[in-house]
């Protein structure tokens, strides 16, 4: 075995064990990890906060540290001190939720709280999972999309206009991102199908009302059928193309663990996946949910492919390294590194997912000089 074969074996057993922790923290019926007294725990802790899930399973490391797990007290320190953030964070961004959708309903906007928020409420601690500002997807009688996009930049005339979304700013201390288009796809006949069928959706999603903690109030959230599909939709998007990270997994994880108090029609689900091209992306997530985090089987929405499974695996593990790649906040690599890395990852997702990876130079193209060009 020469020498990268040996460190790539040893990246994956750490990887597997890394894995396992979180498998236990997010679900308190699980079995304690075997080698747990081998983990370099700053290390893990680093890890977890990388990819934002270090609230996320607090409550578990500390149930694993009741159970006579040897964590370091610097370790614990450092991790009750984020969590108090986290959750301090949590629940302003709660607060200013309400405020948010009252704003916008003043204005005559029908207003649904996607992702972020909408996915911290299906956590089994709605305060642990690092909010990242709010998503809103609007919709008004008045207001086509160049309407609520020209709405937007009068608010804030800096704001960028993506295909999906606009970014509003801050709305007191939160981000805000206002959608027109909860999800898409790259492939032209697949995103005609998923829009018509989001405009057929929409109304129940505006009505679909929900508590947020500590009586704070109530708020419009996607239903479960549509989030698993809009989800999964944003997910494989993100994957192909700039990648994503183990907070969406884990996102998803509970958004499919909430099921298990509702009756819920699969093989309507796996209608919806193959009519809109989503049967590969979701049968490699479930083999991440069920075979790395031990998600049940009856959950599961898709047979699992552990191939596929071990691909969307590497680029969930490479995202926030190529999240700072990208934005050129750690480090600059010259460009040419840059194109060769973007060329092989776009070879190697044409292989395992070409009806959508191959449509995305297009959509580039389109959005560059079409889109771009039209709205800002």
């Amino acid at each position: 075995m020469n020498k990268i074969t040996l460190n790539k074996a040893m990246e994956i057993e750490k990887t597997i064990e890394y894995l396992s922790i979180i498998r236990y923290a997010l679900d308190e019926n699980s079995t304690k990890p075997n080698g747990i007294e081998k983990i370099n725990w700053f290390d893990f802790f680093q890890f977890v906060t990388q990819h934002e899930v270090v609230g996320a399973i607090y409550q578990g490391i500390l149930r694993l540290s009741a159970s006579g797990a040897s964590i370091p007290k610097e370790v614990l320190t450092m991790w009750e001190d984020n969590y108090q953030r986290i959750k301090k964070v949590n629940l302003e961004t709660y607060k200013n939720t309400i405020g948010l959708v009252d704003f916008f309903k003043q204005d005559s906007f029908d207003c649904c709280v996607l992702k972020g928020q909408a996915s911290a409420l299906l956590y089994s601690d709605p305060f642990g999972r690092v909010a990242e500002g709010v998503s809103v997807w609007v919709t008004s009688p008045n207001y086509s999309t160049k309407g609520i996009i020209h709405y937007v930049k009068q608010k804030n005339p800096r704001g960028v206009a993506k295909y999906n979304y606009c970014y509003y700013g801050k709305f007191r201390s939160t981000d805000v991102e206002v959608h027109y288009r909860p999800a898409y796809m790259f492939n032209p006949y697949r995103k005609t199908l998923l829009l018509r069928w989001i405009r057929e959706q929409r109304e129940q999603q505006f009505r679909n009302m929900v508590d947020l903690p500590c009586c704070i109030g109530k708020i419009s959230t996607p239903t479960w059928e549509f989030n698993v599909i809009t989800q999964l939709a944003n997910i494989f998007g993100h994957a192909l193309n700039e990648g994503f990270d183990l907070r969406q997994v884990i996102d998803y994880y509970y958004l499919l663990k909430s099921a298990r108090d509702q009756e819920k029609d699969k093989l309507d689900i796996s209608r919806l996946l193959k009519s809109f091209g989503l049967q590969k992306i979701a049968s490699a997530m479930m083999w991440i949910l069920h075979d790395m985090l031990g998600l049940e089987e009856e959950l599961l929405i898709a047979p699992r492919d552990e191939k596929r499974g071990w691909i969307l695996l590497e680029e969930v593990l490479r995202g926030p390294q190529r999240s700072r790649y990208f934005r050129g906040k750690v480090r600059v690599i010259r460009q040419s590194r840059r194109a060769l890395h973007s060329l092989k990852r776009f070879l190697k997702m044409l292989l395992y997912y070409p009806e959508e990876e191959f449509w995305i130079p297009f959509f580039r193209i389109y959005h560059f000089f079409f889109w771009q060009v039209k709205y800002n």
